[in-house]
C-alpha cells in the first residue's frame, strides 16, 4: 500500500472516530438530561404533595376546633342563638376550607 492510500484511509477511520465518538457523547448528554428532567419534575410533584398535604391537615385541624367550639356552644345554657349562628358561620367556612383542600 503506498503512503497517499494509507493516508486516507486514516483519515477515514480519524473522522469515523470522532463521528462515533460525537454520536456517543450526544446520546450520552440527551440520557442525562432525560434524567435530570426526570428528577425535577419527580421533585416539584414531591414539593405539590407536601403542599396539599400541609393544607389538608391545617384544615383538618381548624375543622375540627370549628366544631368543638360550636359543640360547647350548643352544650352550654347560657350561650345564645346568636353566638350559635356566629359559630356556626365559623364552622361553614372551616368546612369550606376543608373542601377546597380535599377536592382533586
Amino acid at each position: 500500500m503506498d503512503a497517499s492510500l494509507t493516508g486516507v484511509v486514516g483519515a477515514a477511520i480519524g473522522v469515523l472516530g470522532a463521528v462515533a465518538g460525537g454520536w456517543v457523547s450526544v446520546v450520552g448528554q440527551g440520557r442525562q438530561q432525560q434524567r435530570q428532567l426526570q428528577a425535577e419534575r419527580e421533585h416539584r410533584r414531591e414539593a405539590a404533595r407536601w403542599e396539599a398535604y400541609g393544607a389538608l391537615i391545617a384544615s383538618t385541624k381548624l375543622l375540627s376546633a370549628s366544631w368543638w367550639r360550636f359543640s360547647n356552644l350548643v352544650w352550654d345554657e347560657q350561650s345564645t342563638p346568636e353566638q350559635w349562628r356566629a359559630s356556626s358561620a365559623e364552622v361553614h367556612e372551616a368546612w369550606v376550607q376543608f373542601s377546597t383542600a380535599v377536592e382533586p
